[in-house]
């Protein structure tokens, strides 16, 4: 097995035996690469024969703690502790079933949500394999307001969709033209047409926005979606890409 390669795995495999003894983040030690035991052994066996390798449960948990932990763009990783894992890589992975995906990714919202006591969730997806790329979804996050740009370049909705919702009408979405519309989702596997979903409404929370000392405030009928579920970042974790890995 080629050195970087090695060095990756275990590294992966030195952050699982002591994530729950450190507080600071891991540092492997300078020189050869140590003798990891049968379970570097398994991972090269499986390697050779197929090109990857496949997590467990554990090493996926408590890799995607530490690999949002360190992540240096994200303010909310000081919750990494509390970070809950859904191991969902067998969704739709034989068949390529979007409807399967887009049922795993309606269950991530209404779990994370939780009633209104918010969790940190993850949800992760089919990984990249040699043969054939994991599924992705367009939106960068799974509950989104549509953008309309106007002939006068004016825009209702969202300024920050306007390129996804010009792609979603394209593809047959028609909205109602308001300022919320939620956005459908689009999920596609490689070497298929993408899909569109829509949301039901039970996995769409929206917080009403008011002003404790301007009850006028809440007249103007502003509403957000409650919390962000970030869906266009790839999960890296022991060499392995993740590319439908949804946060929140």
């Amino acid at each position: 097995m080629r050195h970087d390669v090695a060095c990756i795995e275990w590294a992966l495999l030195w952050n699982v035996r002591h994530f729950p003894h450190r507080n600071g983040p891991p540092v492997p030690p300078r020189g050869p690469l140590p003798r990891v035991g049968r379970r570097t052994r398994e991972i090269e066996a499986e390697l050779d024969a197929t090109g990857t390798y496949r997590q467990s449960s554990e090493e996926l948990c408590l890799g995607a703690r530490i690999a949002w932990r360190n992540n240096p763009q994200c303010i909310g990783k000081f919750y990494w502790k509390g970070l809950e894992t859904r191991d969902c890589r067998d969704v739709g992975a034989d068949g390529g079933d979007e409807s399967a995906l887009f049922e795993a990714l309606v269950d991530h919202l209404r779990l994370a949500w939780n009633g209104g006591k918010v969790r940190m969730l993850l949800s992760v997806f089919a990984p990249t394999r040699p043969d054939r790329p994991g599924p992705r979804v367009w939106n960068g996050q799974l509950i989104r307001y549509a953008g309309y740009r106007q002939h006068d370049g004016s825009v209702v909705g969202d300024p920050e969709t306007v390129d996804l919702t010009e792609a979603v009408l394209r593809l047959g979405w028609r909205g109602r033209g308001t300022e919320y519309d939620v956005l459908p989702l689009v999920i596609q596997w490689p070497g298929r047409e993408p899909r569109l979903f829509d949301l039901p409404p039970d996995a769409v929370p929206e917080v009403r926005i008011s002003h404790p000392d301007y009850p006028w405030f809440e007249r103007l009928g502003l509403r957000w979606h409650a919390f962000p579920t970030i869906s266009n970042q790839v999960l890296e974790l022991g060499g392995l890409r993740y590319p439908l890995a949804p946060l929140h």
